[in-house]
């Protein structure tokens, strides 16, 4: 219309799919975003329930209620699983719901992607912890020889598999006897070199819990290093991945310590073995889908879960720290597309504190979600424990000019959850506190365990634990 002055600008704002109110909330976020067409989608169907908004204090907790609320409706006959959508920003946020998804026994299908363990950065760095606790695993270590890149060809890998097995002995014998092997010489050095990293993480795998053992490997090894020089989308999804599985051990670590059980590398990769084993549910046509954000445009849900909505996961902090009014502009958008798939319900939730590479971190609740008109939402904050985030206030006006955008990226600094002073513990040695799981107990020692401090509680009925801090999230009791 600037070009042509008879121009005529039709706007198409009916909506045939979705109740009111889930228009009112995409209408209500995507007016913040000043280079658009003044657009308001309205509908003749019926106003509609709510949009739910549910915060909880970590990704494991959001991701039962998103599981557990899908196996309600569907036990109660209210719909089928194929009435649920699970969207997400990210590939590497999978992984929760598929390990709930997979242990409940519920269909579901990744659309646009593979599932988490499938992938090939989280089979590779599984591969070499496979090698390490295993030496006779020759699959693993034919997976990982040339992982990054050495220049170690198949024949040569070849001769080495078949000495081992004239020989009798495991692979990783065979490569401590190079000089009997035939043929190899050209990729002698190569081959050393690789034993060498081999010795190394084998010597540290005894010495590191699984977690760190894990970042051990991957800088050791140079994976993590040919992923960055790589620098594509691509390759930062793979890390996105990998930091996921170092999360994932890290919870194993923290559960087996709440529980009294074996954190061992052999423990890791047996709970691994038995998810991936749980992914052989029968082919149905009725499955809950799993996908990115991205991928969900043109598609359409009776109900969406629309998770991980914070400052720092979507937004990204990538945009958020760019102050590129542009981009952020772009992932409201995308937020307007991920409210409107959904017909009739629209669950959005968030984690007050989410397991990063192996780290606690807090954030803030997403300004895409403060930016819904307050009087549509059923706001049920829930399992907060020490999230800071109990409370849902509806801005007033536009948020989204540069000068705020920036003010919000100086307060919001993630600040790992571990880093627990002595000092800042609201509780002490002799006093009485209540945990979650194990209910009332007596502190009875707090150790400095490096980045947390260790508590011993004795339990009234679970008897003497020893628990994280930050993990813990005990709070005192006033007898």
């Amino acid at each position: 219309e600037n070009n042509f002055t008879d121009t005529k600008v039709i706007k198409l704002e009916e909506n045939y799919r979705s109740t009111q109110n889930i228009l009112n909330a995409a209408n209500s976020v995507i007016a913040n975003n000043l280079k658009r067409k003044e657009k308001k989608l309205w509908t003749s169907n019926e106003e509609g329930k709510k949009v739910v908004l549910k915060v909880f204090s970590d990704a494991y907790s959001e991701g039962e209620y998103v599981v557990g609320t899908i196996k309600d409706q569907v036990s109660l006959g209210r719909n089928t699983y194929n009435d649920f959508a699970i969207l997400y920003r990210s590939n590497a946020q999978s992984r929760i719901f598929e390990e709930k998804l997979l242990k409940a026994n519920i269909p579901y299908k990744i659309i646009g992607g593979i599932n988490f363990y499938a992938r090939k950065e989280v089979k590779d760095v599984l591969a070499y912890l496979q090698a390490v606790n295993n030496g006779n695993n020759e699959v693993a270590f034919k997976r990982i020889i040339n992982r990054p890149k050495r220049g170690i060809g198949d024949a040569t890998v070849e001769k080495i598999a078949t000495f081992a097995i004239v020989n009798n002995i495991r692979f990783i014998d065979a490569l401590h006897r190079l000089d009997e092997i035939d043929g190899i010489s050209r990729a002698r050095k190569k081959l050393e070199a690789f034993v060498e990293i081999l010795d190394d993480l084998i010597k540290k795998s005894t010495e590191m819990t699984v977690d760190d053992f894990i970042k051990y490997t991957i800088d050791k090894t140079g994976y993590l290093q040919a992923l960055e020089d790589e620098d594509t989308v691509e390759s930062r999804t793979r890390i996105e991945n990998i930091d996921e599985l170092v999360s994932k051990a890290a919870y194993f670590k923290e559960e087996a310590l709440m529980e009294e059980k074996e954190a061992t590398l052999s423990v890791f990769l047996e709970e691994i073995a038995l998810i991936s084993d749980l992914d052989s549910i029968d082919e149905s046509s009725d499955y809950i889908v799993l996908m990115t954000i991205h991928g969900s445009k043109g598609l359409e849900f009776d109900s969406v879960f629309l998770t991980g909505m914070e400052d720092g996961t979507f937004p990204s902090y990538r945009t958020i720290c760019s102050g590129d009014e542009d981009e952020l502009e772009e992932e409201r958008r995308v937020c307007y597309v991920a409210i409107t798939r959904a017909k009739k319900g629209l669950y959005i939730t968030a984690a007050s504190s989410r397991m990063v590479n192996g780290e606690f971190v807090n954030y803030p609740l997403s300004r895409f979600v403060k930016e819904i008109d307050r009087d549509i939402i059923d706001c049920c904050s829930t399992d907060l424990g020490t999230s800071k985030a109990k409370t849902y206030e509806a801005p007033r006006g536009k948020i989204n000019t540069l000068e705020k955008a920036k003010a919000t990226i100086n307060n919001y600094k993630p600040k790992s959850f571990s880093s627990i002073k002595k000092g800042e513990l609201d509780y002490s040695e002799g006093d009485a506190v209540f945990h979650q799981k194990f209910g009332r107990g007596i502190v009875k020692k707090i150790v400095d365990g490096g980045r947390d401090y260790e508590v011993t509680i004795d339990f009234d009925k679970a008897g003497i634990r020893k628990l994280f801090a930050g993990f813990a999230k005990l709070k005192k009791i006033e007898e």
